[in-house]
């Protein structure tokens, strides 16, 4: 994912490049013909950054996707180890079955 988001960005980096480009050489366009450039150069940044912002927050969306994943999965796993342990316990000990009788003794 890491590779992805530094190519993302290496694009974003090289758009960003060639818009200052075009900014130099609209220097050197007629006047009415230069504010239609700078205006253009301008709502493509404002688009690219907004891509930039748009892929950030996707990005740290994913990482928090994948956080809560594993949490879960390790929640469960706790879960699944206490459950385990407390089954070898009731082996040894047959206390859960005393518990249970004494829940049907007491519900009568």
């Amino acid at each position: 994912m890491r590779a992805v988001g530094q190519t993302m960005a290496q694009d974003l980096d090289k758009l960003r490049a060639r818009l200052e480009g075009l900014k130099e050489l609209a220097q050197h366009a007629a006047p009415k013909d230069r504010a239609r450039l700078y205006r253009t150069i301008y709502l493509n940044a404002v688009a690219i950054e907004t891509l930039a912002y748009a892929r950030q927050a996707t990005q740290r969306g994913m990482q928090r996707w994948i956080a809560a994943e594993v949490e879960e999965a390790l929640l469960r796993m706790q879960e699944e180890a206490v459950l385990a342990e407390l089954l070898a316990a009731n082996e040894e000990t047959g206390l859960l079955e005393e518990l249970y009788l004494k829940d049907i003794d007491t519900s009568k």
